[in-house]
Order: C-alpha cells, then structure tokens, then sequence
C-alpha cells in the first residue's frame, strides 16, 4: 500500500498517459508540425490522440531539448523532449518531469 496516497493517485494519472500507445506514437513522431502542436497545445494534442487527462493532471507542457554535446558529438539523434505534468491532489500539488534525450549508454554519471 502506498504510504502517500494523494501523491500515488497523481503518478497513476500520468502513468496512464505515459503508458497509453498513442502516447509513444506522438512522442516517436519527427514531424515537426506535430512537435509544433505539441508545444502550443500539448494537453490539446494528446486530447486529439485520444489521451485522457486525468483531473489530477491540471497542466501540461512540452519543452523540446537541445542534443547533449556528447551524444552529438557521437551522431545520436532522436528525443530530446521534456514533457511536464503538474499535478494536484486535494490540497497538495506536485510537478512530474518525463524526460527523453539522446544519450550514449556509455556516458560517464556525472554527464
């Protein structure tokens, strides 16, 4: 059982974003106009995928990333996006980063 159920109930809302396959599609997406949409309404977009927004989940953004030097310098392309949920439970709120960047698996910790 979880010891901090408000904070549970506000991951389970964005595990089921997270988890939902048109989810994976729109992030696998390179289109950029697609990555536009989702940076000007990205709560809008994933509504239009058919991605329920859970009541705990009361905003959403989508920052686009710059490639890490290191994974550039080694050609890795792909991700670089950062999705922010904030999340609010009773009278408790909380910001959740879902985070995807190039990286080689072989990159030092303190990268």
């Amino acid at each position: 059982m979880a010891t901090d159920p408000e904070l549970a109930q506000g991951l389970r809302a964005v595990q089921r974003v997270l988890a939902a396959p048109a989810f994976v599609e729109l992030c696998a997406d390179t289109d950029q106009e697609v990555r536009k949409a989702c940076r000007e309404d990205p709560a809008g977009t994933l509504r239009a995928r058919g991605i329920e927004l859970k009541p705990e989940i009361r905003r959403v953004e989508l920052r686009v990333r710059h490639t890490p030097p290191l994974a550039r310098q080694r050609g890795l392309r792909g991700g670089n996006f950062e999705w922010r949920f904030h999340l609010k439970v009773e009278e408790r709120s909380w910001r959740l980063i879902h985070l995807c960047d190039a990286w080689p698996l072989d990159a030092p910790e303190d990268e």
